[in-house]
């Protein structure tokens, strides 16, 4: 009956205690024709948000054995999503009002989440680009959105102004994804670029209250830590693909501040069919 009169996208506040919302409409306490597919879908994501938050509250209340809360996400990017994602990079440009020039811009977005299973400690979760939030920023600089799935683009016009051969994320792009996480949302957020795309996410060890709670400290280490010097834009497949390896190790194993998890995904390459980390 929820279903019908328009509530959904249920989550969990209390052991078995599950809560839906609607947007409003003129139609609210109207009952509406709701098909079975989407009430059983519902029906899913709130089975799968229960047997996480037994999972979660079985661990906290381990007296005698040490257990972590932490799950495995596995996110699926559907086809359509991958091919914009490679697509705002490489391919779209836009003219700009009372001028007839033609240039790519940064664009960003957020993801659909919809979890589709969840087994034991595993989660997985089905990304789907939200067309509708996708927006277009500057040559150089894109708006951020606060979602637990986000991304952005860096497109191949920047690569030549500023010679660069490869565009892995920014100090800048990840001092705007802690604000993200600060604010209670950041799952994952993906750059995509010329070469391939860069899944950033947070290591399980991060205490989202301490990041909120001294957030201008780590906005700070990074300012200061977070330096790259990018190649140049004629440098070799091989080459390319050293500096990225040797970026990864930076952030993943010597940078301060050790927050960020970061994975990249190349367009030369087939991409898996689910991509996993830890959260």
């Amino acid at each position: 009956l929820a279903c019908k009169l328009g509530f959904e996208n249920p989550i969990i506040i209390s052991n078995q205690q599950v809560l839906l919302y609607m947007k409003f409409s003129h139609h609210f306490n109207i009952e509406m024709v709701s098909s079975d597919i989407k009430i059983n879908k519902i029906f899913k994501t709130i089975q799968i948000a229960l047997k996480n938050w037994t999972k979660n509250s079985q661990c906290q209340s381990s007296i005698n054995q040490t257990c972590s809360s932490n799950c495995s996400v596995n996110i699926i990017l559907d086809e359509n999503s991958m091919r914009l994602l490679k697509s705002y990079a490489k391919v779209y440009k836009f003219s700009l009002e009372n001028d007839n020039k033609i240039e790519q811009r940064e664009i960003s977005g957020i993801f659909n989440c919809e979890p589709i299973l969840f087994d034991g400690t595993k989660t997985i979760m089905l990304a789907t680009i939200d067309e509708s939030s996708v927006s277009k920023g500057d040559k150089e600089e894109a708006d951020y959105k606060l979602a637990n799935g986000s991304f952005h683009s860096h497109p191949e016009e920047a690569y030549k102004n500023n010679n660069v051969g490869c565009a892995w994320p920014s100090k800048d792009d990840y001092r705007t994804i802690l604000h993200i996480f600060s604010e209670g949302y950041g799952i994952f957020h993906i750059v995509s670029t010329v070469e391939g795309f860069y899944l950033i996410t947070f290591n399980s060890d991060i205490n989202r209250e301490d990041v909120k709670k001294n957030l201008n400290k780590y906005l700070n280490l990074i300012q200061n830590n977070f330096k790259f010097k990018y190649p140049p834009y004629n440098i070799t497949r091989e080459e390319r693909n050293k500096c990225i390896n040797n970026y990864l190790k930076l952030i993943n194993d010597k940078i301060v501040p050790h927050l960020f998890h970061v994975q990249f995904f190349s367009w030369e390459q087939e991409i898996p069919d689910t991509i996993m980390f830890d959260f």
